[in-house]
């Protein structure tokens, strides 16, 4: 098991530079996000800033500012599998929000164990989180456009290797180069 790094600060200069909606997700490293950009060449809509490439494991909103040590205390104390290798094999969309995406055709089995141990540490400490859909995990590449489904021609494989908790923040990459900013983070080994 790893330990916590310290998080990075959030700037407290202005309202508009804390985070806003939290969750907590896998983050690629800087050449698996390269690939799943590459992706979006054939997407229209607004494509997703490399920077801002993840992998949703629980989406908390906003939480209130006391909930923030809990929510660190969580990340810090959940047990993590090893590193493991997730193979995105499929572009397809969320029709109704008109999301398109790319994700495993298969859920491994750390994944399926990561997202049901941290949903449980959620709900242990009472904290709320975003249940209403079933687990889909996937990568948004664009909004506000549908792909129709497609097997990829050549899978990304992507080594898990970080676990986040992660906030929208405006501005959070300097020259406005993306819209979320890693809080905390534990590495899976």
């Amino acid at each position: 098991m790893s330990i916590l790094s310290d998080p990075i600060p959030v700037p407290s200069a202005d309202a508009a530079s804390q985070p806003s909606r939290l969750f907590y997700a896998l983050w690629p490293d800087a050449e698996t996000a390269g690939k799943l950009a590459k992706l979006q060449e054939n997407l229209a809509g607004r494509h997703t800033h490399p920077n801002d490439m993840h992998l949703t494991l629980a989406f908390l909103g906003i939480q209130p500012k006391e909930n923030q040590s809990v929510l660190h205390a969580i990340l810090r104390d959940l047990p993590l599998p090893e590193a493991f290798s997730l193979d995105l094999t499929e572009l397809n969309s969320f029709p109704n929000i008109r999301v398109s995406w790319v994700g495993p055709n298969i859920t491994p089995q750390p994944l399926d164990q990561l997202w049901r141990m941290l949903g449980s540490s959620l709900d242990n400490h009472e904290i709320w989180w975003d249940k209403k859909i079933p687990f889909r995990p996937h990568v948004t590449l664009a909004r506000k456009v549908v792909a129709s489904y497609s097997p990829l021609r050549e899978p990304v494989c992507w080594q898990a290797r970080r676990v986040v908790l992660a906030g929208s923040v405006s501005g959070a990459v300097p020259g406005g180069g993306g819209k979320y900013r890693v809080l905390a983070e534990r590495r899976l080994f």
